[in-house]
């Protein structure tokens, strides 16, 4: 995952996004997108704004030894957790440090890119996408998927909502900007992509431990105007965040919906745009 915002905590949070997130929701959500990727042997694959690896390591046994395997992201913290994970089957996944708005590679260097959750995070989106286009071959194939509604982030909304100001509201539904489906696919056919195509996923998603899973949501979205709060005041936050989970707290922890758009679009043969 990739962000925008330089004050986002992902350098102190990656281990904890790895260990709270990644299991709970991030999993599930790039089943769900491989599925659709349907990835086959030999295959170059890119993972823009990979965050700690998931999807890279998931999608490396679909593409066995013969394939390729490279996660991007911007940020240093995650790709050290990324590369301390234990290795997949398949091919050794090539961890880099770059920016998704310019890519690192050559024109034609993959055959499939994938990017989850990352692009409603990156500063220029069209941008993102057009590099996107640049390095996938001739009929390759872009499949991404952004968040449209998480049912426990927005519980979570509705305590953020009535204690804090709106722009600690406006933060906290950064990753939800690309809900619109019309809006996500014209994105993509703006880049040069053809036969794009939108649809809409639902996955449910685990967490065990409830405090673990306010803490981060709260952290990750609103570290800025957490700095702002005084002790009782982040309490009074945590303890009203915990009580809207009410309706998904179940025996085993949180249990709650995520629905996904998911968009597949394919590079046109024939380079009919400018590669510069």
């Amino acid at each position: 995952m990739e962000s925008a915002r330089p004050r986002t905590p992902f350098s102190a949070l990656a281990a904890v996004y790895e260990r709270v997130a990644v299991p709970a929701m991030f999993v599930p959500e790039a089943q769900a997108l491989l599925a659709v990727a349907a990835l086959q042997p030999a295959e170059r694959v890119l993972d823009v704004a990979c965050g700690t690896g998931i999807v890279a390591r998931l999608a490396a046994p679909d593409v066995g030894p013969r394939g390729t395997i490279v996660g991007l992201d911007r940020n240093a913290a995650m790709l050290a957790v990324a590369r301390a994970c234990p290795p997949s089957a398949g091919p050794r996944i090539a961890w880099l440090q770059g920016d998704a708005c310019v890519l690192p590679f050559a024109a034609g260097a993959f055959e499939v890119v994938l990017c989850q959750n990352g692009l409603q995070f990156v500063p220029d989106r069209p941008r993102a996408l057009r590099e996107m286009h640049r390095v996938l071959r001739p009929g390759g194939r872009l499949v991404l998927n952004v968040v449209a509604r998480e049912a426990a982030s927005q519980a979570v909304e509705h305590a953020v909502a009535q204690l804090l100001a709106a722009d600690a509201l406006t933060l906290f539904r950064e990753p939800f900007v690309l809900a619109d489906p019309t809006e996500l696919a014209a994105l993509c056919a703006d880049a040069g992509f053809q036969a794009v195509q939108v649809t809409s996923q639902r996955i449910t998603a685990r967490c065990p431990a409830v405090d673990d899973f306010v803490a981060f949501t709260l952290t990750v979205r609103l570290a800025s105007v957490l700095q702002r709060l005084s002790p009782s005041e982040q309490r009074a936050l945590h303890e009203a965040a915990r009580a809207q989970l009410a309706p998904y707290r179940t025996a085993d922890g949180l249990v709650f919906p995520i629905d996904m758009l998911v968009a597949c679009a394919r590079r046109p043969n024939g380079g009919t745009r400018d590669e510069n």
